[in-house]
């Protein structure tokens, strides 16, 4: 009995701190009494320890290499006369590519080089072209140019995922404008010749998905390294790495794999302390059901972690379903 009214106490002590806690952070000021004890560290590793990172640095560097020499031997190709042997234009139409789309292509290739460097780059109007068509393609292949350099120079040591996502979005932007308006180059040029056209935009495409492949796959050694540190009680570490991952979603990987990989029940008391330690109570309240699904699916919501588990919760979810249930499990 007087196990049971001590119980009793502690809940009802433990509810009245809920009730008296006011959260400011949920208007985005912080979590006032986590926040400040966040260590900066910065535990990631240098790419050199990610060979598969570096491999894949490797092959986009000559890929893009290869789009620009490709670029180049359609230009040098078509400024020959049609008298040549072996023309690659031949009756050539008229460029429907405009004075004011090269502007334009021009204006934009330098604003998305000041969204990612600190320059608007060099690319500008070209001087000395046969046409219009010739032009767009020689501002698209300096465009193509600045950005392979550009990632090159950001992934050549520690980059986060945010600056290879900045670049990514970067030469995306490019690749779109150029689906957009090719059409207007590949009229003008003869059927061998928009045959190159159309392997010059399997080439674009196929750059792009090794570069979202390249940071997806430092996405999943950053989650494997964040389930690695908090499972060994480094939390400060953990946290670290997961605001580099910049994606909330990913704590639900995160949180399962902690929880299946790490001996699941033996693990909750870590997990309950990474989440406590993430800098905003939305986290809290994306990672703690995640948690509880998997105890309740694999039949350990039990004393003590249970007890650990609502003391958590009650600093964001005190008004939660999930509060009130681990309420009824803990008492």
């Amino acid at each position: 009995m007087f196990s049971n009214l001590s119980s009793s106490l502690l809940l009802f002590a433990i509810t009245v701190h809920c009730v008296l806690s006011f959260r400011v952070d949920e208007r985005n000021m912080g979590r006032w009494d986590i926040d400040n004890s966040v260590k900066q560290v910065e535990p990631t590793p240098e790419y050199a320890e990610y060979p598969i990172i570096r491999e894949m640095r490797g092959e986009i560097g000559l890929a893009f290499d290869r789009i620009n020499q490709h670029i180049e031997v359609i230009i040098e190709r078509g400024r020959m006369s049609n008298g040549l042997s072996d023309p690659p234009v031949k009756n050539r139409t008229e460029c429907a590519v405009s004075k004011e789309e090269l502007v334009k292509l021009r204006d934009q290739i330098q604003d998305m080089m000041k969204n990612v460097s600190s320059t608007k780059g060099s690319c500008d109007y070209p001087q000395g072209t046969v046409d219009n068509c010739d032009s767009w393609l020689r501002l698209i292949q300096c465009g193509i140019e600045e950005l392979g350099d550009g990632f090159k120079n950001a992934t050549s040591g520690s980059a986060t995922l945010e600056e290879i996502s900045k670049w990514k979005n970067a030469y995306n932007t490019l690749l779109d404008k150029y689906k957009k308006d090719i059409d207007n180059v590949r009229t003008s040029l003869s059927e061998e010749y928009q045959k190159k056209i159309d392997q010059l935009t399997t080439e674009l495409e196929n750059l792009s998905n090794a570069i979202t492949k390249m940071e997806e796959e430092l996405k999943q050694i950053y989650v494997k390294l964040c389930v690695s540190q908090l499972s060994s009680g480094k939390y400060d570490d953990a946290v670290a790495i997961f605001k580099k991952l910049r994606n909330d979603t990913l704590l639900d990987e995160i949180i399962t794999r902690a929880f299946n990989e790490y001996g699941q029940k033996s693990n909750v008391n870590n997990i309950i302390a990474f989440v406590k330690k993430l800098p905003r109570c939305a986290l809290d309240k994306r990672g703690f059901p995640v948690l509880y699904n998997l105890m309740k699916a694999s039949q350990t919501l039990v004393k003590p972690e249970v007890v650990t588990f609502y003391q958590a919760v009650r600093q964001c979810m005190c008004k939660s379903d999930l509060y009130n249930e681990l309420a009824k499990l803990a008492a």
